[in-house]
């Protein structure tokens, strides 16, 4: 790609302008040289709240798979205990049968301290399984949802990028426009003066003029909206001179490709693939609730009063086997049909949003066809339109042209070579549009190694 147009006239600096340029420097991390799109890309993607809120939940779906441990982990508790009674009750034995009962014959005494060690642990449930993948399927659809973050903020990072060469680019062009405005106004009051041309030519000289200087105060003003909101995306004070990127290429040579890219590529499609999975583990596990479960408990005793039933320093093991037959009034069936329709609603959306993304690539596509056209077709209207320009101010010199025709033909100027320079813009932000819908512009330099992670 050419470059916009960033002619800047030589200055010569003062000891004091060095000063100046040097306390005003950029932020570091930005090159002195300008700041390159792969650079903008590696400042939004660290700075950008989207993308940061997209790394919050990566690390809390990492706790996923550790949250599924839990339910298959032991549970120790202990419990300790003081309990006074109104009195104490104990048999009524003859003296030679105390042996019967042990070493007390106390039933209930008036005051006891009891400690209780208590553990409990899962042998088997048919819901570990589905609970672990389910978890691991977590973590890959926060890391898609990630990947959908960068790429959003990427792409809205490459739009306020090229919005600001635009600006800038038709900002040179309007001051430009109201220079020549300026002087075919000075040479219509001069032949005016002389009597070749009328009061009306200077006029409409007038008017072109004040016309241009109105383009010139928009042209401004559309400068420092485009770089405040390109500063806004990568946290940076101001913004200074931008390197436009070369060699933009589309992702594939034909739509075919694009779309397979895409298939393979998007992250919205991965992460809804691994919704639907998810969807599939989370009814697995509803199946479970109603398949038995087997599970283990430990009691370890310790009472400050030993009883004719219950003695200190002893310990109980129990294995149970649950069977649900009817649990909470058939709540787990209905759980169960609820989640079949989950199921089938994700895999609905799974295929609507594959249409959708298709129907997005094709559409982008056809957008940066129409526009490589217009390109071309805006190049050559620019240089017809700045060629017709020159010819007819050096007839109007001449006395050949009218005021009217020259003023035409400075406003034919101006809009030709805003159209181009709209124009290439344009067709650079559908190029990364085009990478972004086919799911592989996270490949680009400044954005490498965050599709890697």
């Amino acid at each position: 790609m050419q470059p916009l147009r960033t002619s800047v006239a030589p200055r010569r600096l003062t000891v004091v302008a060095v000063l100046l340029a040097l306390a005003m420097s950029p932020r570091p991390g930005v090159a002195a040289e300008g700041l390159t799109l792969a650079r903008a890309y590696e400042l939004a993607v660290t700075h950008f709240e989207r993308v940061q809120i997209a790394d919050a939940d990566v690390a809390q779906s990492e706790l996923a798979p550790y949250q599924a441990l839990t339910t298959v982990a032991p549970s120790v508790n202990v419990t300790g205990s003081f309990v006074r009674e109104k009195e104490e009750i104990e048999f009524e034995t003859p003296g030679d049968t105390g042996s019967f009962f042990g070493d007390s014959s106390v039933i209930l005494p008036q005051q006891n301290g009891r400690g209780v060690l208590e553990v409990r642990q899962t042998l088997w449930s048919f819901q570990i399984l589905p609970l672990w993948r389910a978890a691991q399927l977590e973590v890959d659809a926060s890391g898609e949802a990630r990947r959908i973050a960068i790429q959003q903020t990427a792409f809205a990072t490459a739009q306020s990028f090229f919005d600001v060469l635009r600006a800038r680019a038709q900002l040179e062009v309007a001051q430009e426009t109201l220079n020549l405005a300026e002087a075919e106004q000075r040479r219509a009051q001069l032949r005016h003066g002389v009597g070749e041309l009328v009061k009306t030519d200077v006029l409409r000289a007038e008017v072109t003029t004040t016309q241009a200087r109105q383009l010139l105060t928009a042209a401004k003003n559309g400068v420092r909206i485009t770089e405040r909101g390109l500063a806004r995306l990568l946290d940076m004070e101001s913004i200074g001179l931008l390197v436009e990127p070369e060699g933009l290429e589309p992702p594939a040579s034909d739509l075919a490709g694009a779309l397979a890219l895409a298939d393979e590529r998007r992250p919205d499609l991965a992460r809804q693939r691994v919704l639907l999975e998810a969807s599939i583990e989370e009814r697995k596990r509803r199946l479970g609730v109603l398949l038995p479960t087997l599970s283990a408990e430990w009691r370890y005793r310790l009472v400050s009063e030993e009883t004719f039933a219950e003695r200190s320093d002893f310990w109980t093991a129990v294995v149970s086997l649950r069977v649900p037959i009817f649990d909470r009034g058939g709540a787990p069936f209905v759980e169960l049909k609820v989640q079949q329709q989950e199921v089938e609603k994700a895999r609905l959306a799974l295929q609507s949003l594959h249409h959708d993304v298709r129907l997005e690539v094709e559409q982008v596509w056809l957008e940066l066809d129409t526009l490589t056209a217009n390109l071309a077709t805006a190049r050559d209207e620019q240089r017809l339109a700045a060629e017709t320009y020159s010819l007819v101010s050096k007839q109007f010199d001449a006395g050949t042209a009218t005021s009217l025709e020259a003023t035409t033909a400075l406003t034919d100027r101006q809009r030709a070579a805003a159209r181009l320079i709209d124009t290439r813009a344009r067709h650079a932000v559908a190029i990364i549009g085009l990478r972004r819908a086919a799911g592989v512009l996270t490949d680009d330099t400044g954005l490498a190694s965050e599709g890697a992670r």
